[in-house]
């Protein structure tokens, strides 16, 4: 797949999208991919961490509830692993409070207007990545 660039000309942020629902998986790549993002889908938590340790993305956007292995369970085998990752989660119910503690940076309640989707993922990509000091 080409990499498509973003509005300032640098390369292109890559975003996991992980979710059981492949329509909403599609809606999603779709609008990160006509902002200029490279996306990337995976169907549930096991697929997710597969394709988070053959190309560590920029930015995973994470569903809670998943069969096999849920949000949670992905945030907790990133922790294990030590893996540093920009992740939103996207669920119905947010627990804001347990999804900082678990390593989430932003959680987006189901449903959510696109805009808002763009805007939070913008925000994430230019703050510090989680657990380093410096590095966006």
């Amino acid at each position: 797949m080409e990499t498509s660039h973003s509005a300032r000309g640098a390369r292109a942020k890559s975003v996991l999208v992980v979710d059981d629902d492949p329509a909403l998986r599609e809606i999603l790549s779709t609008i990160l991919e006509d902002a200029g993002y490279v996306a990337s889908i995976a169907s549930d938590g096991i697929e997710a961490l597969q394709s988070i340790t053959a190309a560590l993305p920029d930015l995973v956007l994470l569903d809670l509830s998943m069969p096999r292995l849920d949000g949670w369970g992905v945030l907790g085998a990133l922790r294990e692993r030590g893996v540093s990752l920009r992740v939103i989660l996207l669920t119905s119910e947010p627990d804001r409070t347990r999804a900082s503690r678990e390593g989430a940076v932003a959680c987006l309640s189901k449903p959510f207007r696109p805009g808002e989707l763009l805007d939070t993922c913008r925000e994430v990509l230019a703050a510090p990545l989680p657990g380093r000091d410096s590095e966006g």
